[in-house]
């Protein structure tokens, strides 16, 4: 299972109230697009995972 890098705030299966999953624990399945989202899972070789978002400068744009 991959460990989360950063905490988690939410529902895990099971049970009724939101709870923090903390840093270093196994991510819960029901949670695993969340942390996806917040860039908090660990990648393949354990290592935190950093996703690179493409900036295109204005001037590159082309119109369809």
């Amino acid at each position: 299972m991959v460990k989360l890098t950063k905490p988690v705030f939410g529902v895990v299966a099971g049970e009724v109230y939101p709870r923090e999953i903390a840093a270093g624990e196994d991510c819960p399945p029901e949670l695993f697009d969340v942390a996806m989202e917040q860039d908090a899972l660990e990648d393949e070789t354990g290592a935190p995972s950093f996703k690179t978002k493409a900036v295109t400068a204005p001037e590159n744009k082309t119109d369809a």
